[in-house]
């Protein structure tokens, strides 16, 4: 048995082999050090510092994209360095990945283009973890910005995962203001300028109830409409971002209030018939 261990001992390809094997070991614990390390770095630099170029949905948004980006570094330094103990030519074969790369990347364009929109989106602050977005005839709130992806949570619970390439056009209702739009009809018979002035009172009231949301004052914007039923007239409110959708519902419970009190009637589908009846002849 002694015998037997100093063979293993004193064999130099034993030997070579085993200094191989803990150089590799030691690379995968540097890596794996270096990525916590590296991470919690990221972390405590994009912490939230309260100004307009680092708060904290920003933060939220650039965290994850740097994370990934170090572990990948990372992981490609391992790499190298792993296959250099192994004896495999790194340069040789990095090369050789160059030309598979080249060939492998027309079929990935898609890919390419995916990281590069990303890059540009978080770069100028277009969406940030936390907006609420159009894409399409989707609508919800961005939970995540990925490389390639966008990961959104629409209203009724679905997450849709969209391709930052694909976000060509969209819209963002977190920038600056929001509007709350309410368009109410009146029958034909009604007084339309007493329901105009009635609206206007009732979109005032609510905006000095409610002057922490508002930035502009509520306008009437006149008819927009003629229905087959009724006129349709229109009530604007500048609220602050994503204000919009409750102010416009207990906008419009005000106004049907408002209508009940004064008499204003709200036109409701209807058809005349006319029945001729003839004598005989």
């Amino acid at each position: 048995m002694g015998r037997i261990l100093r063979d293993l001992v004193t064999n130099p390809t034993l030997l070579a082999l085993g200094e191989t094997a803990l150089s590799i070991v030691l690379i995968l614990i540097g890596a794996a050090v270096a990525i916590r390390l590296a991470i919690s770095l990221a972390r405590r630099a994009l912490a939230p510092r309260g100004d307009r170029f680092l708060d904290e949905t920003r933060s939220r948004t650039l965290r994850p994209l740097v994370e990934s980006l170090v572990r990948y570094v990372v992981y490609f330094i391992a790499l190298v360095m792993v296959l250099r103990e192994a004896g495999v030519d790194a340069a040789a074969l990095l090369a050789s990945a160059g030309v598979v790369g080249l060939a492998v990347g027309f079929g990935a364009q898609h890919v390419i283009r995916d990281i590069i929109s990303g890059f540009f989106i978080l770069a100028e602050g277009l969406i940030r973890v936390g907006d609420v977005i159009t894409v399409g005839e989707h609508t919800g709130l961005v939970e995540q910005i990925s490389v390639r992806t966008l990961q959104l949570r629409k209203f009724s619970g679905e997450l849709w995962s969209i391709r930052n390439g694909e976000l060509n056009v969209f819209g963002n209702l977190n920038r600056d203001f929001s509007r709350a739009i309410v368009d109410v009809a009146v029958a034909y018979e009604a007084d339309l300028r007493r329901a105009m002035t009635v609206v206007q009172q009732v979109g005032q009231a609510w905006a000095a109830e409610h002057q922490e949301i508002t930035l502009g004052a509520p306008e009437v914007q006149g008819v927009i409409r003629l229905g087959e039923s009724g006129i349709d007239i229109r009530l604007v409110v500048t609220v602050q971002p994503m204000a919009h959708w409750a102010a416009e519902r207990e906008l419009r419970a005000r106004i049907k209030d408002a209508f009940d009190r004064e008499g204003i009637e709200i036109p409701f589908p209807r058809r005349v018939t006319y029945v001729r009846s003839e004598g005989a002849s």
